[in-house]
């Protein structure tokens, strides 16, 4: 059995097969398991959900003031998540 560990939360699917290796798992997706990580979870909603501050970076030039201004919240004492996608 090849292991892809690439993408989605293998452990639960491999869990599986190690006791029933011909089993629903082994013909099924990660999607058909619910165990898939696309999309991806939005860190920043749920980060705010707990009472933290967030903030999602997309470009290079907003990712200085970004980082200062999740310092500032943290130092107040709350949390902050700052999420950065940013390309060269």
């Amino acid at each position: 059995m090849k292991l892809d560990l690439t993408t989605g939360w293998n452990a639960p699917k491999y869990s599986a097969l190690g006791v029933h290796p011909t089993g629903f798992a082994s013909k099924s997706t990660l999607e058909e398991l619910y165990i898939s990580f696309d999309p991806p979870a939005d860190y920043g909603m749920i980060a705010e959900a707990a009472g933290a501050w967030s903030k999602t970076v997309h470009d290079m030039k907003d990712l200085e003031s970004g980082i200062a201004e999740a310092v500032k919240i943290v130092q107040n004492g709350t949390s902050a998540l700052l999420s950065v996608f940013v390309q060269d």
